[in-house]
């Protein structure tokens, strides 16, 4: 076990004191003294060289020492060392804070001063703090070890669910220690026996829930039965041969003898017209070749007759264009009248009359030549007219009336026969239908009972293994907390609180002599706290030295291993009292 034993500590310039200096030599002692002497000051500088802290535990406190008007003196050196043993080997630490003379502009003596710290190991300068942390770490304990090792109020001051926690770690209680519950690790696999309880529960009330329904499922189910013979089988086969039968029936419509011979008629009524058709076909293809002759020599008239007309238009739009125009009676240059405006109007106007009167000319020899292709025209339409007529009197509208009626007789016929047959498959797929869901019916009455069976089976195995795991975490629960109260004398634990539902809340109480601590009188938490600093110490394989405040107080002192430096109140001056 490492053993950590403080020799000295010197302090200077820290809180109310210039300078003090404490022996201890690695012994327990005593730091007597009236109040506000400077006990806890000291016990302040080893827990702020250690850890940063007071020995409250609190990071924000006055370090420097203050003048006599309650100001922070200036250009304080704050200093201490403290000289320990471990494991017999001599070490010193020390730490000093100083002014940050570079950032202590306009400061007014109310501020506090802005501080740079430094710090030794033997003497020897750090370079930086998590240098001289990390070495107070390896060799002493981290700043947790050493509030748990050093102060008696640490453990007491957590939330209950930490100390619980921590208590825990203490101990250790294997399901194959507790007689009769060897499979509970075995149950819970990688789970918390807690968490595994937890989940059978939901597992159970999952369940239950769903084996409360299947009654009325299985109701429903019954209800909605349709009703079908006992030889439903041998009915789903005999109806499922009428459907195919029925459905080659109707493939097979159009070979129905009334339908083939209504066919038979329509090919003799089209035979009989292509003969019609025959015997006029030279006719009608002389009447047909005259209309297209007709109709070329037509369209050779209608296309001169455009032409003529376009020409017509253009003159018109000419003569308009011409009649609309006006003399040019000023230089387009200079943009100054003509001198013989006059005799140019009078040119102009000539020859505007003359060329509309030659256009007018051209239009009245072009409407000339248009007068016979009109005529023309009009005796090619009257031609084709009647020759259109004539091939009118071809006429072969009685055989295809003939034909329609024939077949719309064919149509209804099969419509109807068609209409039967798929009635028919209709009533036998229904029927098949309520055979198939008579049949699916059955199918979910036996998975609804099997599901039942399983469920009531999954029920009683999940009830017998929450009962034993119940009775497996009482046990461990009851054995837990015997395990942590028997390392200790003076204080126990209760860290179980069953509940009416038969779980277990996880709580915290610590008491001393049945009394809650907190209504325990200050001796009594006080051994409490070192009884507590005891077991950790054994748990953690360390001993520390202990500041204890107010043992002035304490009769009978918890004795443990490790220094024990006590701070008294007394009549008498500030003084280190070393005890044998």
């Amino acid at each position: 076990m490492k053993e950590v034993k403080l020799i000295s500590i010197e302090i200077e310039n820290f809180k109310c004191f210039e300078y003090y200096k404490a022996n201890f030599n690695g012994r327990n002692a005593v730091i007597a003294g009236r109040n506000a002497s400077g006990k806890s000051s000291i016990a302040d500088a080893y827990f702020w060289l250690l850890t940063g802290k007071n020995m409250a535990n609190e990071t924000k406190f006055a370090v420097t020492p203050l003048d006599k008007n309650g100001h922070e003196k200036r250009g304080c050196i704050t200093r201490v060392k403290a000289v320990f043993t471990i494991n017999g080997k001599q070490v010193s630490l020390t730490k000093e804070q100083i002014e940050n003379t570079g950032k202590k502009a306009n400061l007014s003596p109310d501020d506090i001063a802005p501080k740079t710290s430094n710090y030794y190991i033997d003497d020897i300068p750090v370079q930086t703090e998590r240098a001289f942390k990390n070495f107070i770490n390896e060799n002493i304990g981290s700043e947790t070890t050493i509030a748990y090792l050093t102060n008696i109020n640490h453990f007491t001051s957590m939330k209950p669910d930490m100390q619980r926690t921590h208590l825990l770690k203490l101990v250790d209680i294997d399901a194959a220690q507790l007689e009769g519950y060897e499979k509970a690790n075995e149950l819970c696999g990688m789970l918390s026996h807690e968490d595994k309880l937890q989940g059978l529960k939901r597992e159970l009330k999952r369940a239950q829930e769903e084996l409360d329904i299947i009654p009325r499922l299985k109701e429903e189910n019954r209800r909605n039965l349709p009703e079908i013979f006992a030889d439903y089988e041998k009915q789903l086969k005999d109806f499922q041969e009428e459907i195919k039968k029925l459905a080659n029936d109707l493939s097979d419509i159009n070979n129905l003898p009334e339908i083939r011979e209504i066919q038979k008629q329509i090919e003799k009524v089209k035979q009989d017209k292509a003969k019609a058709q025959a015997e006029k076909e030279t006719e009608y293809k002389t009447a047909i070749q005259k209309i297209k002759s007709l109709n070329k020599a037509r369209g050779e008239v209608s296309s001169e007759l455009y032409f003529l007309e376009k020409e017509i238009k253009g003159i018109d739009a000419e003569i308009e264009r011409v009649a609309s125009e006006t003399p040019a009676l000023i230089c387009p240059t200079c943009k100054r009248p003509y001198d013989n405006k006059e005799e140019m109007e009078r040119v102009f106007i000539e020859n505007k009359t003359k060329t509309v009167e030659s256009l007018q000319a051209e239009k009245a020899d072009l409407e000339k030549q248009k007068r016979p292709l009109q005529i023309k025209l009009d005796k090619l339409e009257k031609e084709i007219k009647k020759a259109e007529a004539g091939c009118k009197g071809f006429d072969f509208t009685e055989y295809d009336a003939a034909i329609d009626e024939l077949q719309k007789n064919k149509d209804e016929i099969y419509i109807k026969t068609h209409n039967e047959i798929t009635q028919k498959i209709g009533l036998y797929t229904q029927k098949i239908e309520q055979i198939k869901g008579y049949i699916k019916a059955q199918e979910r009455e036996k998975e609804l009972t099997g599901k039942q069976r399983s469920l009531s089976e999954t029920i009683i195995n999940l009830t017998s293994d929450i009962s034993f795991l119940e009775r497996f975490i009482d046990a461990k629960n009851k054995a837990l907390e015997e395990k942590v109260n028997g390392l200790f004398k003076g204080i126990q634990f209760k860290l179980f609180e069953k509940q009416t539902n038969g779980d277990y809340k996880q709580i915290c109480e610590p008491t001393i002599n049945g009394i809650k601590y907190s209504d325990a009188n200050t001796a009594s938490r006080i051994n409490a706290g070192l009884e507590i600093i005891d077991v950790f110490s054994n748990r953690f394989g360390v001993l520390m030295p202990i500041f204890v405040d107010n043992t002035e107080s304490v009769n009978n002192l918890y004795q443990l291993n490790s220094q024990m430096i006590k701070l008294q109140v007394t009549n008498s001056d500030l003084r280190i009292i070393e005890e044998v």
